[in-house]
């Protein structure tokens, strides 16, 4: 049979379904975007007379369907903040498709198009909190499907929370009350109707310079991580993302970054881009965003950076640790249009947390001076606000004037009283120990940071607060888990290695190794680590076993084992012998405590050694002189006449 051409026609334009419906239930739909607190009008918008009263007005709650069925909605329910809403039978979704409820049709459509499909318009019945409150969706048979309580705070994407960005689920069987299961959108304003893209790692805030006096200007490095170069014209730098304020500073069109290239927008770009107001970036730290744009309005999130304070002339940037984890840290050097030069280390470093101690047990933090002079603990120039050392944001405590910490010194911060904490874990009295702090360090992981005075400023005339560390420790893998209430403490493996990167922090010692170092030799070199990090800052065998750093024609073995330094030559040990009033022969030389980097948990022994002549046949044990525990006074040791013996040595034994 022929059928005419129009009728034909009607037939296509006829929606077919050919999947079998199925009713909404915990295996086929999810909330996957909520949008409960828009940003702003544009002015466009602001311009059209569909637009809302409100930012509110933009509110959309998105629903998927997770499989390849037609899934129908009909008498399901949300509640939340909004009053109780019900589908009806046009509620459905096809196989894949995500579809949105709206607080306001026309004021959606105004921002987002006709594209996504609008399952209800709850107008009048309510709104979705600024601040967090519980959603959740019940199947038509009453079972629950999907609830979690969203929050402004606690961890939960801030972006969200009217700076230009949706709420957004990562894993769809996952935790929905766990803020680390949701992200800011990438796509401004969101992405209804569809699936974000996420996070892409194509340009990136790469270094930062926010404190600068002449003749250096403060800049913003981009880079650009992909093999292909990038048209970045249009594209937005700022440090606010309300209204229109957003626009602080505009990348000029057709501009160019090239593949794995960098570029750098200084103080001159932003002047010449707004004389009035332009972009300027804050001494004592804020947050700045990148956003591709058009000529007209902001497309999407690139990049974001939140850098802290700094000295003056001391730029911070993009460090990326073992697991992927992005930091923005104080940098070692200006690297200005190449690669970062890495993270600034010290003076001092956190090289312990004992943050589950387990029953009976005490909480601590370990400090060492990984330096090579003195660190006070306080800055009489700086004004009283900023003048003091102080661990933060995990547990508080503030150090005071005449605190300070020698060479190569280790410091304990304990929770109790330092008396309690010495006696408990019998930390010998040459170790300092402060506090009590306040707070407790959280067993399920949290950001412990450690400030210091910052460098006072002639043109501001003022300082700022300046952090030296941070470790955002966790009791979860890829952190060691036998810190987490089995004994060990966290311990910092190379105390010169970036802080925050779990690959950098061990477990396994009982009750940790408060005030002092566990005896690792990683290098395999026959010196502690802790010791060549305190005096030479890094780990270098150096010709090893013949290393002779200072070469003063002893080993570095042998003046470990000595005690005399490292790193000055002379002469080391000094073996006097004279005349003692009662007749016959003194042998003599100072004495050395096995103290400081590399020692801890050691003793220094000497034992004198003869022979009749050199080159010596064999060496004797000198009655009296075996094992001498060094104390540090000299020892002086008799010899009855007559001497049988013409040459004399001391052997040195560290353990």
């Amino acid at each position: 049979m022929r059928i005419p051409a129009s009728v034909l026609l009607l037939l296509t334009a006829l929606p077919l379904r050919i999947t079998a419906q199925v009713p909404a239930s915990a295996a086929n739909v999810r909330i996957t975007e909520v949008n409960y607190h828009p940003h702003d009008l544009t002015a466009a918008e602001l311009a059209s007379p569909n637009a809302p009263v409100d930012p509110d007005g933009f509110e959309f709650i998105e629903i998927r369907n997770l499989t390849a069925n037609l899934v129908t909605l009909e008498n399901c329910v949300i509640t939340g903040g909004i009053d109780i809403v019900t589908f009806d039978a046009t509620a459905e979704l096809d196989p894949n498709e995500s579809a949105v409820l709206v607080r306001d049709t026309l004021a959606f459509q105004l921002r987002y198009g006709t594209g996504p499909q609008i399952l209800y318009d709850y107008n009048g019945k309510g709104k979705l909190s600024d601040g967090g409150e519980p959603l959740a969706l019940f199947a038509a048979n009453g079972a629950l499907i999907q609830s979690f309580t969203y929050n402004d705070a606690g961890g939960w994407p801030s972006r969200a929370d009217g700076f230009g960005t949706t709420l957004e689920a990562i894993d769809l069987n996952g935790d929905f009350n766990n803020p680390d299961n949701w992200r800011s959108s990438r796509e401004y304003g969101g992405s209804p109707g569809a699936v974000g893209t996420g996070p892409l790692v194509t340009v990136v805030i790469n270094e930062v310079l926010n404190h600068s006096d002449p003749p250096l200007k403060d800049f913003i490095e981009l880079r650009n991580m992909t093999g292909t170069a990038i048209n970045i014209g249009n594209w937005i730098l700022t440090d606010d993302l309300i209204g229109s304020n957003i626009t602080r500073y505009r990348i000029p069109a057709a501009t160019i970054l090239p593949a794995n290239g960098f570029l750098t927008f200084d103080t001159d770009d932003f002047l010449l881009f707004d004389s009035l107001n332009p972009l300027g970036l804050s001494e004592y730290g804020e947050a700045l965003y990148l956003l591709e744009a058009t000529a007209t309005k902001p497309l999407a999130f690139v990049d974001d950076v939140k850098f802290e304070a700094t000295d003056v002339n001391v730029s911070q940037g993009r460090v990326i640790n073992s697991v992927g984890n992005k930091d923005f840290v104080i940098l070692s050097s200006i690297t200005q249009s190449a690669a970062n030069s890495g993270a600034l280390i010290g003076p001092l470093a956190i090289t312990e947390i004992m943050y589950n101690p387990g029953t009976n047990e005490l909480e601590f933090v370990e400090l060492l001076n990984i330096s090579n002079a003195t660190v006070p603990l306080w800055d009489a120039t700086s004004p009283a606000t900023n003048r003091y050392w102080r661990l933060g944001e995990a547990v508080s405590y503030q150090f005071t004037t005449g605190d300070q910490l020698l060479a190569g010194e280790y410091a304990l911060v304990c929770q109790t009283n330092p008396p309690v904490f010495r006696a408990r874990y019998d930390i010998p009295a040459h170790v300092k120990i402060f506090g009590p702090y306040s707070g407790s360090l959280s067993n399920g992981g949290e950001t412990l940071r450690l400030w210091r005075p910052g460098t006072y400023d002639l043109v501001v005339l003022g300082n700022t607060t300046v952090q030296v560390e941070k470790v955002e420790y966790d009791d979860i893998s890829p952190w060691p888990l036998e810190a987490d209430g089995l004994g060990p403490a966290l311990e910092r493996e190379i105390a010169s290695a970036y802080a925050n990167d779990p690959a950098n922090w061990s477990a396994y010692n009982s009750l940790g190794s408060p005030g002092g170092p566990r005896q690792l030799d990683s290098d395999a070199d026959g010196l502690p680590d802790n010791l060549e990090y305190a005096l030479f800052r890094t780990l270098a065998t150096n010709n090893f076993p013949t290393s002779d750093r200072d070469a003063d024609g002893l080993r570095d073995l042998d003046e470990y084992a000595l005690g005399t330094p490292l790193t000055s030559p002379g002469v080391p040990l000094e073996i006097q012998i004279g005349p003692q009033p009662a007749g016959g022969v003194q042998l003599s030389f100072p004495t050395i405590p096995a103290a400081g980097p590399g020692y801890y948990g050691l003793t220094r022994t000497y034992t004198v050694e003869a022979a009749l002549d050199l080159p010596a046949g064999s060496w004797t044990n000198q009655t009296g002189m075996i094992t001498l525990t060094a104390s540090g006074a000299e020892i002086g040791l008799p010899i009855a006449l007559p001497v049988t013996n013409g040459v004399f040595r001391v052997r040195a034994l560290v353990e």
